[in-house]
């Protein structure tokens, strides 16, 4: 971001840009988690009175409601007025899916593909068949128990429990949260099953923990260790070479409910929207859509 905000100022020089930062990481995860909680109840604060910075990331904040009280600016209005936004340098569908309220109201500037990292000469090996289109976790898990018995290798999934159930729940919300008469209700009977499974796939011996057991995502331990799954989010191409995941590397299709049907996943990262409240939205729109065609086109 910083090189992208110096690159602008360069070509545009009557404008200055103050970027503002909160580290993302401290001491210890105690220092990190007090930097966090700073950055929400600052910023939040700031933007429910009308005031705070012009663009903001909304990652780890309300976006949803900042919308609903119209707190952002609706990117699409400026898109659609502004000739300089051309089409065909953004990922038209990554947009699309992150409209929401009838608007578009943040804008990422990274996605990455999510799933499952399997190796495949391993799996091929077990002569067991993996449609992982349309797998569930129930799927998965007997997938999974097949692997360990067959298979050379007794891990099936290196993940951590809780990223692990967060995952399940997000894909199960339709199915854990129901509306009714404008009342939201949650299932906490499902809610449970879902923490059953994850803790089976741990009893089992399927699941490494890799922060209880090896002490970290990037750890020694947990680097060295054999899976057949990992659930190492790959947000870069260098991330994927320089963490072993070049060779006899497959990307398998993250188990999910068959409601959803057939088709992968994606993260994004760093949406960034416009504060309703800034006097300089139009610059801030031409510096947003110079970060995003910046980032593109690494």
């Amino acid at each position: 971001m910083k090189t992208a905000v110096m690159k602008y100022e360069s070509m545009h020089p009557n404008v200055h840009i103050q970027l503002q930062a909160t580290p993302s990481y401290g001491k210890d995860l105690d220092e990190a988690a007090a930097y966090r909680e700073k950055f929400l109840t600052t910023t939040n604060t700031a933007i429910l009175a009308d005031k705070g910075p012009d663009l903001v990331e909304l990652d780890i904040l309300p976006l949803e409601a900042y919308a609903d009280r119209h707190l952002l600016v609706d990117l699409q209005d400026m898109i659609s007025g502004d000739a300089s936004f051309r089409s065909q340098d953004y990922f038209t569908n990554i947009l699309d899916n992150a409209r929401m309220n009838n608007g578009l109201w943040g804008i990422p500037l990274y996605f990455y593909l999510d799933g499952l990292l399997g190796n495949a000469e391993v799996i091929g090996k077990t002569g067991i068949s993996i449609n992982d289109s349309e797998w569930t976790w129930d799927d998965f898990i007997d997938t999974a128990e097949q692997l360990q018995q067959k298979g050379e290798y007794k891990t099936a999934l290196i993940s951590e429990p809780s990223i692990l159930l967060s995952e399940m729940v997000a894909d199960n919300f339709t199915q854990l949260v129901k509306e009714e008469s404008g009342e939201r209700k949650f299932d906490s009977d499902s809610f449970v099953d879902l923490m059953h499974q994850v803790k089976a796939m741990i009893d089992d011996g399927l699941l490494f923990d890799m922060v209880a057991d090896g002490g970290g995502r990037g750890s020694a331990i947990t680097l060295s260790t054999k899976a057949y799954f990992n659930a190492w989010p790959i947000d870069s191409f260098e991330s994927y070479l320089m963490n072993g995941f070049a060779d006899q590397t497959k990307l398998y299709t993250k188990p999910h409910p068959h409601e959803l049907g057939a088709g992968g996943y994606y993260s994004t990262k760093g949406t960034i929207g416009i504060n309703a409240s800034s006097t300089h939205k139009r610059e801030g729109g031409l510096s947003l859509n110079f970060s995003w065609t910046t980032k593109r086109s690494r």
